[in-house]
């Protein structure tokens, strides 16, 4: 994609939030966001059919930033807000489902090889964030825990030298394995 693009990336399961700040910043650039808005509800200072191009390109935009894991549900919306609020009904709503779903994304996160450490960190973060708006408690220690049981298996001697540095008595916080695992691929 050409430079117009640039900072944005496709809306999987665990950067929702992330997205549709994003998402929205970019609509507003580009004088789309209205279409987003008012949904079917035209405002009076724009003609029919520069509306019916304003959903079009609205959908097709956010469109081409949903990976295909997720895209089948809106590939034949035609009424920018539509999407949009599927969106948020899929990721973002409390229910029990969307709940199991980030779960399970974080437990079942794990490092590709192909991808940078900082990058796999931006992607559990992402899961936090969801977590948090969809009101599921995680002791900091858990988190510490998901973050160490993700990371690759040929970096289980920093695991155990960080488990045994941590004092006896004392719970192990997120940052502890955040800032090992970037200072260790760094």
């Amino acid at each position: 994609m050409d430079g117009s693009f640039s900072g944005m990336f496709k809306l999987t399961g665990s950067n929702y939030s992330m997205w549709t700040s994003k998402m929205g910043e970019m609509l507003v650039c580009r004088d789309l966001w209205l279409a987003v808005q008012f949904g079917g509800g035209k405002p009076d200072k724009i003609d029919a059919s520069t509306w019916e191009v304003m959903h079009l390109k609205t959908t097709t935009y956010i469109r081409c930033f949903i990976d295909m894991s997720l895209y089948n549900n809106f590939n034949y919306e035609t009424q920018a807000d539509v999407p949009w609020k599927k969106i948020w009904i899929m990721l973002e709503t409390k229910s029990a489902l969307n709940r199991v779903f980030i779960f399970r994304k974080i437990v079942r996160l794990r490092y590709q090889d192909a991808s940078s450490m900082d990058e796999h960190v931006n992607a559990f973060q992402g899961l936090i964030i969801q977590m948090v708006s969809l009101e599921i408690p995680l002791a900091n220690e858990v988190l510490a825990l998901l973050m160490l049981g993700s990371r690759r298996d040929s970096w289980e001697t920093l695991v155990v030298t960080l488990g045994n540095s941590t004092p006896e008595g004392k719970q192990l916080t997120l940052e502890m394995p955040k800032s090992s695992l970037l200072n260790e691929e760094a």
